[in-house]
Protein backbone atom coordinates (compact mmCIF):
# COMPACT_ATOMS: atom_id res chain seq x y z
CA UNK A 1 0.00 0.00 0.00
CA UNK A 2 1.16 3.30 -0.89
CA UNK A 3 0.84 6.35 1.11
CA UNK A 4 -0.98 9.24 -0.27
CA UNK A 5 1.34 12.03 -1.37
CA UNK A 6 2.07 14.73 1.26
CA UNK A 7 0.97 18.16 0.40
CA UNK A 8 3.80 20.57 -0.44
CA UNK A 9 2.59 23.03 2.17
CA UNK A 10 3.03 20.43 4.87
CA UNK A 11 6.54 19.66 3.67
CA UNK A 12 7.38 23.34 3.60
CA UNK A 13 6.05 23.77 7.10
CA UNK A 14 8.07 20.78 8.40
CA UNK A 15 11.25 22.07 6.76
CA UNK A 16 10.74 25.57 8.12
CA UNK A 17 10.18 24.19 11.63
CA UNK A 18 13.36 22.14 11.30
CA UNK A 19 15.33 25.19 10.13
CA UNK A 20 13.99 27.29 13.02
CA UNK A 21 14.82 24.54 15.52
CA UNK A 22 18.37 24.23 14.12
CA UNK A 23 18.76 28.03 14.22
CA UNK A 24 17.68 28.17 17.85
CA UNK A 25 20.01 25.31 18.71
CA UNK A 26 22.89 27.08 16.93
CA UNK A 27 22.17 30.32 18.82
CA UNK A 28 22.12 28.48 22.13
CA UNK A 29 25.43 26.75 21.33
CA UNK A 30 26.96 30.09 20.33
CA UNK A 31 25.70 31.75 23.53
CA UNK A 32 27.14 28.97 25.71
CA UNK A 33 30.52 29.03 23.97
CA UNK A 34 30.69 32.82 23.89
CA UNK A 35 29.71 33.17 27.55
CA UNK A 36 32.76 31.10 28.48
CA UNK A 37 34.93 33.59 26.60
CA UNK A 38 33.19 36.49 28.33
CA UNK A 39 33.88 34.95 31.74
CA UNK A 40 37.52 34.33 30.77
CA UNK A 41 37.82 37.95 29.64
CA UNK A 42 36.43 39.24 32.94
CA UNK A 43 38.83 37.04 34.90
CA UNK A 44 41.75 38.23 32.74
CA UNK A 45 40.85 41.87 33.43
CA UNK A 46 40.70 41.15 37.17
CA UNK A 47 44.10 39.46 37.06
CA UNK A 48 45.48 42.38 35.08
CA UNK A 49 44.22 44.84 37.71
CA UNK A 50 45.77 42.75 40.51
CA UNK A 51 49.09 42.54 38.65
CA UNK A 52 49.12 46.29 38.03
CA UNK A 53 48.52 46.84 41.74
CA UNK A 54 51.40 44.49 42.61
CA UNK A 55 53.66 46.29 40.14
CA UNK A 56 52.78 49.62 41.73
CA UNK A 57 53.54 48.22 45.20
CA UNK A 58 56.89 46.90 43.96
CA UNK A 59 57.71 50.29 42.44
CA UNK A 60 56.96 51.99 45.75
CA UNK A 61 59.12 49.44 47.60
CA UNK A 62 61.91 49.98 45.07
CA UNK A 63 61.72 53.74 45.64
CA UNK A 64 61.84 53.17 49.40
CA UNK A 65 64.92 50.93 49.05
CA UNK A 66 66.61 53.52 46.86
CA UNK A 67 65.91 56.13 49.55
CA UNK A 68 67.44 53.82 52.17
CA UNK A 69 70.51 53.36 50.01
CA UNK A 70 70.82 57.12 49.54
CA UNK A 71 70.53 57.62 53.31
CA UNK A 72 73.14 54.92 53.96
CA UNK A 73 75.61 56.97 51.90
CA UNK A 74 74.71 60.16 53.79
CA UNK A 75 77.05 60.49 56.81
CA UNK A 76 74.77 62.76 58.91
CA UNK A 77 71.81 60.41 58.38
CA UNK A 78 73.92 57.41 59.41
CA UNK A 79 75.11 59.24 62.52
CA UNK A 80 71.57 60.25 63.45
CA UNK A 81 70.38 56.65 63.00
CA UNK A 82 73.24 55.31 65.13
CA UNK A 83 72.51 57.78 67.92
CA UNK A 84 68.72 57.60 67.88
CA UNK A 85 67.95 54.01 66.96
CA UNK A 86 71.02 52.07 68.12
CA UNK A 87 71.93 54.28 71.12
CA UNK A 88 75.52 54.55 69.95
CA UNK A 89 77.80 57.44 70.73
CA UNK A 90 81.15 58.91 69.78
CA UNK A 91 84.33 58.14 71.65
CA UNK A 92 84.37 60.34 74.70
CA UNK A 93 80.60 60.75 74.88
CA UNK A 94 79.12 60.17 78.31
CA UNK A 95 76.15 57.82 78.16
CA UNK A 96 73.38 58.50 80.67
CA UNK A 97 70.79 55.86 81.47
CA UNK A 98 67.67 56.83 83.40
CA UNK A 99 66.68 53.95 85.67
CA UNK A 100 63.39 55.32 86.98
CA UNK A 101 61.65 58.64 87.04
CA UNK A 102 61.51 60.17 90.54
CA UNK A 103 58.02 60.02 91.96
CA UNK A 104 56.30 62.54 94.22
CA UNK A 105 55.99 59.93 97.02
CA UNK A 106 59.76 59.46 97.40
CA UNK A 107 61.63 62.69 96.72
CA UNK A 108 64.94 61.37 98.04
CA UNK A 109 67.31 59.77 95.59
CA UNK A 110 68.21 56.19 96.40
CA UNK A 111 71.89 55.42 96.46
CA UNK A 112 73.14 52.52 94.38
CA UNK A 113 73.75 49.28 96.29
CA UNK A 114 77.26 48.62 97.53
CA UNK A 115 79.21 46.11 95.46
CA UNK A 116 79.26 42.63 96.94
CA UNK A 117 82.58 41.44 98.30
CA UNK A 118 83.59 38.16 96.70
CA UNK A 119 86.02 35.93 98.57
CA UNK A 120 88.66 34.44 96.36
CA UNK A 121 88.66 30.67 96.72
CA UNK A 122 91.75 28.89 97.92
CA UNK A 123 91.47 26.35 95.09
CA UNK A 124 91.80 27.16 91.41
CA UNK A 125 88.54 27.63 89.58
CA UNK A 126 88.96 24.50 87.46
CA UNK A 127 89.37 22.40 90.62
CA UNK A 128 86.10 23.75 92.06
CA UNK A 129 84.28 22.81 88.87
CA UNK A 130 85.95 19.39 88.84
CA UNK A 131 84.85 18.76 92.42
CA UNK A 132 81.34 19.88 91.59
CA UNK A 133 80.84 17.90 88.38
CA UNK A 134 83.17 14.89 88.47
CA UNK A 135 83.20 13.84 92.13
CA UNK A 136 80.41 11.54 93.34
CA UNK A 137 77.99 12.97 95.85
CA UNK A 138 79.42 13.03 99.37
CA UNK A 139 82.96 12.43 98.21
CA UNK A 140 85.57 15.11 97.61
CA UNK A 141 88.58 14.72 95.34
CA UNK A 142 92.01 14.74 96.97
CA UNK A 143 93.43 18.20 97.42
CA UNK A 144 89.99 19.77 97.76
CA UNK A 145 89.22 22.16 100.54
CA UNK A 146 87.10 20.18 103.03
CA UNK A 147 86.29 23.11 105.25
CA UNK A 148 82.76 23.29 103.79
CA UNK A 149 83.30 25.84 101.10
Amino acid sequence: MMRPPVAPQRQLRAVSQLVVALGILACLAFAVLYSGRIVAGVQARQQLAEMEQQVEQQRQFQQQVQNWIAQADDAPAVEAFARDQLNWGHAGDRQVVALAAPSAASPEIASPPAPAVVDSPSLPNWRLWWNLLAAPVGRVMPGANQSGG
